[in-house]
């Protein structure tokens, strides 16, 4: 095959990986901090035919301090993760509007393999996160995303069936145990 032709079928794979990823603005668009208090706030990953892998940059940080729930998010095939974070407003932070800014970086999950050369990468940058930090808060921002959430850890289906197994192996013991023990006892009295 020549360069061109292998060139161009790499283009259009690159692209149809490309256009199968997307994210959201963080919610809520605009949030209130008083000095040295912190806001939670959300976002969306949504993968397209292949799972990813996401991680966030933070951009510019406009003065503030921003931390993500989790380092390394994993979306599978077709699904659509919230990703949670906080924002937090120092103390000694001049009052105002301020603009933190984000990058989201998403890699096809099967395509990473350490010691390779090259990878596809998907960045959807310049994420705003619009803070005005004041003296006394004036309203609530979003009242559902003040904790942080409980997370169900994913188990994997084939844990499911391990367990399962297990459960129907202790209960044909059980059984099996039980019945024999009777056993034992009708065929003494016969």
């Amino acid at each position: 095959m020549d360069k061109i032709t292998l060139s161009i079928i790499l283009l259009v794979l690159i692209s149809q990986v490309v256009l199968a990823l997307g994210t959201s603005n963080p919610v809520p668009t605009n949030i209130e901090i008083a000095e040295g208090k912190s806001e939670r706030f959300v976002y969306q990953v949504q993968a397209g035919d292949i799972p990813i892998i996401c991680d966030e940059e933070v951009t510019e940080s406009g003065g503030l301090e921003i931390e993500f729930d989790e380092t390394e998010k994993i979306a599978a095939s077709k699904e659509s993760i919230n990703v949670y974070g906080t924002v937090k407003a120092p103390p000694g932070i001049e009052g105002g509007k301020h603009i933190a800014t984000f990058c989201v970086v998403c890699k096809p999950q099967e395509i990473i393999v350490e010691g390779t050369g090259s990878s596809i990468e998907f960045r959807n940058c310049d994420l705003p996160i619009n803070v005005e930090v004041v003296g006394q808060r004036t309203r609530e921002n979003n009242p559902l995303l003040q904790q942080k959430p409980f997370k169900i850890p994913q188990i994997p289906f084939y844990y499911y069936l391990i367990i399962i197994a297990i459960l129907i192996i202790i209960i044909v013991w059980y059984k099996y145990e039980k019945g024999k023990g009777e056993w034992t006892t009708v065929r003494r009295k016969l």
